[in-house]
């Protein structure tokens, strides 16, 4: 449309054909859009966009005589974000698509992890957990807990098979971790003091114990406990069940069936556990896992206790 009198061209709608030299003697052409730019006469002047003339919009910019390239096309990056939990819940990352499934973490609401994948019936997202130290999870979450992101930006499930941006995986496909990861590693031995009674977690291979607040499968889980760490035992409770341990500076209780009890290097009865009689509810040293794993998911399920 013809433009009024002193009115310029919308600087957003417009694009402008430029040369830039190179540090290293050669060119570029190319299109910038004019509301990052401004043009200068060689006066000083600002020149209205209307004043500079047209060229075909199909021209083409070039790279000559330079080794700056351009830099390669993106890729859309597929994201999910945990949702939808009570508050200070925390979803699972389990090895194998359902509920039954190993857990390898559990994550807060919040949480970004990446997209590998989906399976067919789409109730269950592949996807990857990484850690500060750059390791972390593969592994499987409910599509329940997640909301889709492609490029940071909100979308749905819908929209993603539109634009042909989800991979089908199969449900054979099991989770694990990868360097430095956050579950499933070999956990610190704590080094007993003299005389201290030791539990040896003992579980299928890659298996975790839950680490709860009070001696009940109901009770808030604090921590997942890996196959293979010994405790420090602080007692029992009065019907020999649970046992009252510490884990990474955790006070919390464990089902007593899956420990194996030493005192000095040699095998301890578990009736010689003193009794603790008052039950008292586990802690959380300050800064030492505060406000992780509460008793899961609604309708997910558990790793090892009773």
């Amino acid at each position: 449309s013809l433009l009024e009198p002193g009115q310029d061209l919308d600087p957003q709608a417009t694009w402008l054909f430029v040369i830039y030299d190179t540090p290293d003697g050669g060119t570029i052409s190319a299109w910038v859009n004019a509301l990052y730019v401004s043009v200068i006469s060689p006066e000083g002047r600002r020149v209205p966009l209307r004043d500079l003339p047209t060229i075909p919009r199909n021209r083409a910019g070039v790279a000559a005589n330079t080794s700056i390239q351009p830099p390669s096309a993106s890729q859309d990056v597929v994201t999910v974000v945990v949702g939808n939990l009570n508050p200070g819940v925390n979803a699972h990352i389990r090895r194998t698509p359902n509920t039954a499934g190993e857990s390898l973490a559990l994550v807060s609401s919040g949480t970004t992890l990446e997209v590998l994948g989906i399976n067919e019936e789409k109730d269950w997202v592949f996807v990857r957990y990484a850690d500060a130290s750059g390791g972390g999870v593969r592994g499987w979450i409910s599509v329940e807990f997640v909301s889709f992101q492609l490029n940071s930006a909100p979308t749905n499930l819908e929209a993603l098979e539109a634009r042909n941006r989800l991979v089908i995986t199969p449900d054979t496909e099991r989770g694990g971790t990868f360097a430095g990861g956050v579950a499933l590693q070999p956990a610190p031995t704590i080094n007993p003091a003299r005389d201290a009674i030791i539990g040896e977690v003992r579980l299928n291979p890659g298996a975790n114990l839950h680490l709860r607040r009070l001696p009940s499968i109901n009770a808030e889980s604090l921590a997942l406990i890996p196959s293979g760490t010994q405790l420090i035992v602080n007692g029992q409770n009065e019907t020999g069940e649970w046992l009252s341990v510490t884990f990474e500076g955790i006070d919390g209780w464990v089902f007593g069936s899956y420990l194996v009890l030493t005192r000095n290097g040699r095998l301890f009865s578990f009736q010689d556990v003193p009794l603790i009689t008052s039950t008292p509810s586990g802690t959380v040293t300050p800064g030492v896992g505060e406000g992780i794993l509460p008793s899961g998911e609604a309708g997910d399920g558990e790793d090892f206790d009773a």
